[in-house]
């Protein structure tokens, strides 16, 4: 047999599939707040240093290679004033290469990130503003607040909500 609970739920103005229960709201908004979030900072800066630092691993690499295509050339070139042989091979297009480091790094890489993010974040939306049910007026039993009041949320000493 199963039955329904009454269960709070807050719901964003003119949005009636957006409504998400208020113990869980009030958990994120304290989440953010507690002794356990403050104490992740320090992870997320230790996070960035590290994303940072591959970031400069990964394009310093790239100008490396570009680099050492900069010397094959002046090799070849070096050759060929020789009298040697050369072929047309044997030379790196060193412009084309350059070309394609900017499209990466200025178009293509922005690109994917932002669109990744983009993507995401419609779907995250659509998932938590415009999905859910619409409750007949008569199963209402109170009307939503338009937002949390600070003295609605209570946490006692153990992290738990009253």
């Amino acid at each position: 047999e199963y039955h329904r609970e009454k269960v709070a739920v807050l719901i964003l103005p003119n949005k009636p599939l957006s409504g998400q229960p208020l113990a869980d709201v009030e958990r994120d908004v304290l989440s953010y707040q507690s002794e356990y979030a403050v104490r992740n900072s320090s992870r997320m800066n230790q996070v960035l240093i590290v994303c940072i630092l591959w970031i400069i691993f990964c394009t310093s690499g790239a100008l490396y290679i570009l680099k050492q295509m900069d010397a094959a050339n002046d090799a070849v070139n070096d050759v060929a004033n020789r009298g040697w042989d050369v072929n047309e091979e044997d030379e790196e297009d060193l412009d084309a290469a350059w070309r394609n480091f900017w499209l990466a790094t200025c178009i293509g890489i922005p690109l994917i990130a932002g669109g990744g993010n983009l993507l995401r974040w419609i779907l995250y939306k659509r998932w938590v503003v415009d999905s859910g049910s619409v409750l007949p007026v008569s199963m209402v039993t109170k009307v939503p607040p338009k937002a949390i009041q600070p003295e609605e949320l209570h946490c006692d000493e153990e992290g738990g909500f009253t």
